[in-house]
């Protein structure tokens, strides 16, 4: 069955779990550092984002609520862990065009780039790298990592879920939103 606008927004198996208290607190850290990225990087998308959580931790246009979901703390409405995984070069079809995708790398390799092929661009992505790239605008993808275990925490935004709850889609941010916190004019 395809979900459609008007569906209830459902929590993920995974958050339901008892496990999944440990690991929410386990990296509640690290998730209040990839907020304050994203405040940085895109005000307009960490605002949406919040608001979204915000709504969802209130039932709104939630189907049933759950108990792990108070223990959520991010303003990202979802979050991936890929560990020891090749990562296929790929757009993110969920997002929208004009929000990141934050990654952030992890583990104890010692060798890795992401591979961002539409810009010809290849960067560094060791342990403690953290990277927001428009998702679905730009083909990314990791073809080798050395060195020992890597794990990425990939963070991002659902389109329809900020759309099912009537929020605006974040402005493409630019230079002139730093702009204003410099002393030019």
């Amino acid at each position: 069955m395809v979900k459609q606008l008007t569906d209830k927004l459902f929590i993920s198996t995974e958050l339901k779990t008892p496990a999944a208290v440990d690991f929410l607190q386990l990296t509640a850290n690290l998730e209040v550092i990839c907020n304050a990225i994203t405040a940085l990087v895109g005000p307009q998308q960490y605002d949406s984002g919040l608001a979204a959580i915000q709504q969802i931790k209130a039932g709104i246009e939630l189907n049933h609520s759950h108990p792990n979901l108070q223990e959520w703390i991010s303003v990202w409405s979802g979050l991936a862990l890929i560990v020891n995984r090749l990562t296929l070069f790929h757009r993110d079809k969920g997002a929208a065009p004009s929000c990141f995708d934050l990654l952030i790398g992890g583990g104890t390799h010692t060798e890795c780039n992401l591979d961002i092929p539409d810009l010809g661009a290849t960067f560094s992505y060791l342990p403690g790298t953290a990277i927001a790239l428009t998702g679905r605008v730009l083909r990314h993808g990791v073809r080798k990592w050395g060195g020992g275990e890597r794990i990425c925490f990939a963070h991002y935004m659902k389109d329809l879920v900020h759309n099912r709850l009537k929020l605006q889609r974040p402005d493409w941010t630019c230079i002139q939103d730093y702009l204003k916190f410099t002393h030019r004019n």
